[in-house]
């Protein structure tokens, strides 16, 4: 994938979230806009970004050694870039009320990897 306008500045972060995160962008700038499907995408938006958080902190609740790996700067880095590449792709969509990561339900288990 090639289009990363906003990735390029993340070069901490582990390849695999750097690539999450232009996959996002591209869903955000190039793809979600041609849809106008109202409660659709919203829901959809939050499901999206609700599977990948979820699915972030699975994986790092699955590895053996998670306390050193938490407290390296790439892990801080990668959680800072899925966090922000989520929460991009939820502020995008506009409808009545504002997406954001707390209307995830798996947020909450995301934000105590940071713990």
């Amino acid at each position: 994938m090639q289009y990363n306008s906003e990735t390029t500045a993340a070069k901490t972060a582990s390849p695999y979230v750097a690539d999450l995160s232009d996959r996002l962008t591209a869903l955000r700038d190039l793809i979600l806009p041609k849809y106008h499907i109202g409660q659709v995408k919203q829901a959809w938006a939050i499901n999206l970004a609700n599977s990948i958080l979820a699915g972030f902190a699975q994986q790092v609740n699955r590895l053996r050694n998670a306390e050193s790996i938490r407290s390296s700067a790439r892990f801080s880095a990668d959680v800072a870039e899925t966090e922000f590449a989520t929460s991009q792709l939820l502020a995008s969509i506009r409808g009545q009320d504002a997406l954001e990561l707390k209307d995830c339900p798996a947020y909450g288990a995301f934000q105590d990897l940071r713990r």
